[in-house]
């Protein structure tokens, strides 16, 4: 019996074992088929959006039935809605990339969501629209409230958001949207790049990347809105909003709405980047290849056209860029006047430093239009260089009398120092909150060695009498308000043949040329004219009448007149 009952214990034991050795031999196998291969792309399969979204985490989701992991590429594709709910780590992550859609949507506080190499919304690329198909794509997401964003953690990784491109004839329509909100830390080891387009065939590439309270955004090679080029019709449009957001370091470049051209067809690019509570700064990564931002900048070659647009908008931002800004420019030796380039700069309690700036400029006699405006308002610029270009526009705005210094302070007037510059283009002044100037008052809208002036387009009309002197000395252009100009009619800084044709045109029926203050138009306001006349050409004694003469005709008949009146009112009184 004791043998017996041992017998049984031994066996019980080795029952254990053995049950314990099949689970786990089964958990194994489960384990194994549930695991993705290395390399492996994992599909999203759940097709529902919104309140009955599926979860990331969750492997029934997923075609394998398996959750992708570091290793693998997830794909959300088919129209549904993947929401993340805790940390995700993938090689890459695309979402309504190559003719699909797909949205991801990420709300949980304190997540980590990173990826190997690329994240991609709404692209589609050139070795996928090829050949005679038309390929549509769009993509989303939103990610909020993350401890960090990491695109790229081997190195290399883009943010692609609507980067589009087709060949061999294809058609390509590629849309994305990417909202990041109130994250500590973004980064980005490679480009972001926002609708982007090329390739050789029809490419239509829109972005929109919308950034929110992140703390720091670092971009270590180069920010693209709405870059465009490739031998085809490539058509881009990108949109960049970045608010409250006190750190952004982009490694490169920032390129808004650059084009280069095409010969087959008008390449055009769209670009608007809008930042405000930022410190920015670009192109310092490589002491050896510093960046530049380039805003609506076109480059050509004999036979292409191309059409660029670019708007930078900063508010109470400070930017560095290391090697220069260029604010619209035609280059590459394009022969065709059809090619247009425009790039904006608005600058609104702000502070820019930066080594060159070129506005409206054409480099190698590049034939097209070129436009560029830079508009100040209570913001200063530091310059080694400024050059202007004809169709340049620099737009000043005076909020008082105390020079700007970047901090956006109540009551300065925008202002640009430079080292050397030089001047082309037009002139326009802006008062700013209220702002009224008075005769005295002195604004030092530029200081640095100069050469060049401006045409004063824009003035601001100024009353009781008061005028503008716009002064360019040898290592400053001023602007200040005297009294005494009362006959610049057309308030465009001096007195000169414009104005004689104003009074011409005013004498005798209203106010248009009242020099003397009294109401009216008349001869007074000529000898104003002829007394403040600032011109170089001087007026044609036959074209005008003599002045004194003339007054004295002209009182002569207003004489007559009034009698004549008189002799009928007094006959017909009686």
């Amino acid at each position: 019996m004791r043998v017996k009952q041992e017998s049984i214990v031994v066996l019980k034991t080795t029952n254990v074992y053995w049950n314990v050795a099949c689970q786990l031999t089964v958990f194994t196998i489960l384990a194994v088929w549930n695991s993705p291969a290395i390399g492996q792309a994992i599909s999203w399969a759940n097709p529902q959006t919104g309140p009955t979204a599926g979860v990331w985490s969750t492997a029934a989701n997923w075609s394998p039935l398996a959750v992708p992991g570091i290793a693998n590429t997830a794909k959300i594709n088919n129209g549904g809605e993947a929401r993340i709910t805790s940390s995700v780590a993938a090689s890459r992550i695309e979402v309504g990339k190559n003719g699909g859609t797909g949205t991801i949507t990420s709300l949980t506080t304190g997540i980590t969501i990173t990826t190997d190499s690329d994240f991609d919304i709404g692209e589609i690329g050139g070795s996928f629209a090829s050949g005679p198909i038309v390929v549509n794509s769009s993509g989303s997401v939103t990610i909020s409230d993350a401890a960090s964003v990491n695109i790229g953690t081997s190195g290399v990784g883009d943010l692609d958001i609507g980067q589009t491109s087709a060949t061999l004839g294809a058609q390509a329509f590629g849309v994305g949207a990417v909202t990041l909100e109130r994250i500590p830390n973004v980064l980005v080891t490679d480009s972001v790049e926002i609708g982007k387009a090329g390739g050789s065939a029809t490419a239509n590439g829109q972005g929109t990347f919308v950034v929110d309270a992140v703390g720091t955004l670092q971009i270590d090679i180069d920010l693209d809105v709405g870059q465009v080029s490739g031998t085809g019709q490539a058509t881009g449009l990108g949109i960049a909003t970045i608010t409250n957001t006190p750190s952004i370091i982009v490694g490169r470049g920032i390129d808004i709405g650059r084009t280069s051209g095409s010969s087959m067809a008008t390449n055009s690019g769209t670009g608007n980047l809008m930042v405000s509570d930022a410190t920015v700064s670009v192109g310092f990564a490589d002491i050896f290849n510093p960046g530049s931002l380039n805003i609506g900048a076109a480059t050509t070659t004999t036979g292409q056209v191309a059409d660029a647009n670019g708007i930078a908008t900063l508010d109470r931002v400070t930017l560095s860029v290391a090697t220069r800004i260029v604010v619209g420019e035609l280059a590459g030796l394009g022969t065709s006047p059809t090619t247009t380039s425009d790039g904006t700069l608005n600058l609104t309690d702000s502070a820019v430093t930066t080594n060159q700036l070129d506005v409206a400029t054409v480099v190698g006699g590049t034939a097209g239009t070129v436009q560029g405006t830079i508009h100040m308002d209570s913001s200063l610029v530091t310059l080694g260089g400024l050059t202007l270009g004809p169709n340049a526009q620099l737009e000043f705005g005076l909020a008082g009398t105390t020079k700007a210094d970047g901090t956006g302070a109540a009551g300065q007037y925008s202002a640009i120092n430079v080292g050397s510059a030089t001047l082309d283009g037009n002139l326009n002044v802006f008062l700013v909150d209220g702002f009224t100037p008075l005769a005295g008052n002195t604004f030092q809208i530029i200081s640095g060695t100069r050469t060049g002036t401006l045409n004063p387009v824009g003035l601001p009309v100024l009353s009781g009498g008061l005028a503008w002197d716009v002064q360019y000395n040898p290592a400053s252009v001023i602007l200040q308000v005297i009294a005494g100009l009362t006959a610049d009619f057309d308030s465009d800084g001096d007195v000169d043949s414009l104005d004689l044709s104003i009074w011409e045109s005013s004498f005798g029926i209203g106010a248009g040329a009242d020099a003397d203050g009294d109401g009216d138009s008349d001869g007074n306001d000529f000898l104003a004219w002829q007394q403040q006349f600032t011109g170089s050409v001087p007026v044609s004694a036959t074209a005008v009448p003599e002045p004194t003469s003339f007054y004295l005709l002209s009182m002569a008949v207003v004489t007559i007149l009034a009698g004549c009146r008189s002799k009928r009112f007094n006959q017909t009184a009686t």
